[in-house]
């Protein structure tokens, strides 16, 4: 069986990286030929690129809810890698993410090209720099998503938020958007692990199973009402989806 799952999960792998060289430098040369790359075409190109990616890597996602259409902050709980193919193929917004990304090859190019920022955790300047980014780029008309917890949690609710983006979220008065994703194995939870093997537990079976809602917008000028209301949305509405359907815990 093992033998079965690494074989299937190396082959999604190099299925991964192909279809994502070409598609994306077919994407570059076409947009330097025929039309100039925005913001909307590198999202547009992201949906879907993710479509068709969700297909090969054996993802089967159920969405509640919609964003809404304007401008806001998304926050959502973490489970794994694999939240950013399912929050991206539902949503147009600037993702913040690990500085490490920036460093891997191709991967990290296309990733920039497309809509992230990076926050190096370890400097104060980076942080405040990614709240800088927060606010402009909210302000330019377009949305942002971010993890609060920081890191990945593999436990039945959420971890402590951090409050940092809620606070500029309440001092300009963008709108908060909670989101919930939530997965039917524990295979599917990315857990302290080493990577290669992480990545054949879950990609070593046919389908992986997730479910993703959003939630009502929250305004509030106290940013620590802001991150509570989110978080008890969030919490509550992962209990539900766990219940009478996930195996994970």
């Amino acid at each position: 069986m093992i033998v079965f799952k690494s074989i299937l999960a190396i082959l999604r792998l190099v299925l991964f990286a192909i279809t994502l060289i070409v598609s994306f430098f077919t994407y570059y040369l076409i947009a330097r030929v025929f039309f100039r790359h925005t913001t909307e075409s590198g999202f547009a190109f992201r949906k879907y690129y993710l479509t068709f990616l969700n297909i090969i890597m054996g993802i089967r996602e159920k969405i509640e809810g919609n964003p809404i259409n304007q401008p806001a902050l998304y926050v959502c709980n973490h489970r794994g890698m694999t939240d950013f193919f399912v929050n991206l193929k539902h949503l147009n917004a600037f993702i913040l993410s690990k500085a490490d990304v920036e460093d891997i090859p191709v991967l990290g190019y296309i990733a920039n090209y497309t809509g992230i920022f990076y926050l190096d955790r370890k400097s104060k300047n980076s942080r405040e720099a990614a709240r800088k980014a927060i606010v402009e780029i909210l302000e330019s008309g377009h949305n942002v998503i971010l993890y609060p917890e920081g890191t990945t949690n593999n436990e039945k609710t959420t971890m402590d938020f951090r409050l940092g983006a809620f606070e500029e979220a309440a001092k300009k008065g963008f709108k908060v958007l909670p989101v919930a994703i939530e997965y039917k194995s524990k295979y599917d939870l990315w857990i302290s692990t080493p990577m290669a093997l992480q990545f054949i537990n879950q990609f070593g079976k046919f389908f992986t199973y997730a479910k993703m809602s959003f939630g009502e917008p929250i305004e509030n000028s106290d940013p620590v009402v802001l991150m509570r209301e989110s978080k008890k949305w969030i919490d509550n509405k992962l209990l539900e989806m766990q219940k009478n359907w996930s195996d994970a815990y």
